[in-house]
């Protein structure tokens, strides 16, 4: 073995290093490394984009914490609402996750205490969330590109625009989009490329004509909307540049998403001319209804649809996911 070969931590080089802080969470950093030597406290001092995940039983004077806080950029909260109250110490924070319900510090989700928000996931519900989605879907998070919501908007009437959204979640389920929220979110989002729904709708507040026309990419719906043709006729009429549209049914026992697919056909060729592909899994068709080529030639978008076992009497299932048998 020659003389060189390191055979102190000390001498590893910096690289090797920060590969070994990259599988360490930073409670595990500081507690054994920080005070090591000179050198390696500016190592520490040199680390950035720190992800951090917080619990309920988390110590809010963790050293650990404090002395990070600033290199922090990705920050998840987990099953409750931590005893680290002051979010505003996160000022760096790029990314943050909520998977708790936060209660009263919901209020420190705010643009002064987030400035360089660019994610934002909410994966639970929420007391109230007008005030939150006020600011989202105003532009008061300037940098915001990527939103998860947990539920429906349910007033708009004081949103403004934000251009910076371009990726947007919405999970309703069990309550129920109106098409007019649809079409306020669009306002609201001119820049908004990807838009993902999860839940059902409410089509009574039909949209007769189009006056928005909205460059909106790629619409993906998870659902078993019983109206889904007159949905996606009163959506589609809002989205005449979509590219890509995505049906799935809702992941959960006996859901049925049943499409009449000539009718879908034909408001794909009315409302979205530019449609480049169409995906879905889960939908339904009725038994003996058409065959598969007969499916295929109703739309250019259509010719990746196979059926596949549904286990249901009066259903069988398509999808774009599967070969068919």
């Amino acid at each position: 073995m020659s003389d060189e070969t390191p055979t102190r931590f000390e001498d590893l080089a910096n690289e090797l290093l920060f590969d070994i802080f990259d599988y360490l969470d930073i409670r595990h950093i500081h507690k054994g490394f920080f005070g090591f030597n000179q050198r390696i406290n500016k190592l520490l001092d040199s680390l950035d984009n720190i992800s951090l995940v917080l619990s309920s039983t988390e110590n809010g004077n963790d050293p650990a914490i404090e002395y990070f806080r600033s290199k922090v950029t990705q920050l998840v909260v987990m099953d409750g609402p931590s005893c680290l109250t002051d979010f505003h110490r996160f000022s760096n924070v790029r990314s943050l996750k909520i998977h708790a319900s936060l209660g009263s510090q919901l209020s420190q989700i705010h643009p002064d205490n987030f400035p360089h928000l660019s994610y934002l996931m909410l994966g639970a519900p929420q007391d109230s969330l007008h005030r939150l989605y006020q600011d989202i879907f105003s532009g008061r998070f300037t940098f915001l590109k990527s939103c998860a919501l947990p539920t429906v908007p349910l007033r708009y009437m004081d949103w403004s625009i934000s251009t910076s959204l371009r990726f947007l979640s919405i999970f309703s389920y069990p309550d129920v989009l109106h098409v007019k929220t649809f079409r306020a979110i669009l306002n609201s989002c001119p820049n908004l490329f990807h838009l993902t729904i999860f839940g059902r709708f409410n089509h009574s507040d039909a949209v007769q004509t189009n006056t928005l026309v909205h460059q909106l990419n790629y619409l993906s719906l998870i659902t078993d909307e019983r109206s889904i043709n007159v949905v996606l006729d009163q959506l589609l009429i809002q989205v005449p540049n979509l590219q890509r549209l995505s049906l799935q049914s809702l992941p959960m026992a006996n859901a049925i998403l049943d499409i009449n697919l000539v009718q879908l056909a034909a408001t794909l060729h009315q409302r979205v001319p530019n449609l480049q592909r169409f995906t879905c899994h889960g939908s339904a068709i009725r038994k003996n209804t058409f065959d598969i080529n007969t499916i295929r030639s109703l739309h250019p978008c259509f010719t990746r649809i196979n059926y596949y076992q549904y286990g249901h009497p009066n259903f069988d299932a398509l999808s774009t996911k599967v070969k068919s048998k």
